[in-house]
């Protein structure tokens, strides 16, 4: 799970504005559920949040970094959880 948490922080950390499921799920090679579990882990230990973006003229859920908190430090500086 470490080890699939510290990637889904990478994503988040290079676009600040989150990213959406679809393109985590690609970009890390994940299956859907377990895409699932680690985010859900992630937001249950406050790395990660959920936001609206709007992306193809569509208001989608995102995942990204909590803005000015010692998680966003920590996951831009040094890969994420440990």
């Amino acid at each position: 799970m470490e080890r699939h948490g510290g990637r889904a922080l990478e994503v988040p950390a290079k676009r600040p504005e989150g990213e959406t499921p679809q393109k985590l799920r690609r970009l890390l090679g994940l299956n859907a559920r377990r895409l699932s579990e680690v985010l859900d882990s992630l937001i249950d230990d406050g790395w990660l949040i959920t936001s609206k973006i709007e992306r193809h003229e569509r208001i989608e859920t995102a995942y990204r970094l909590p803005r000015d908190t010692k998680a966003s430090a920590e996951a831009t500086s040094n890969g994420g959880p440990s």
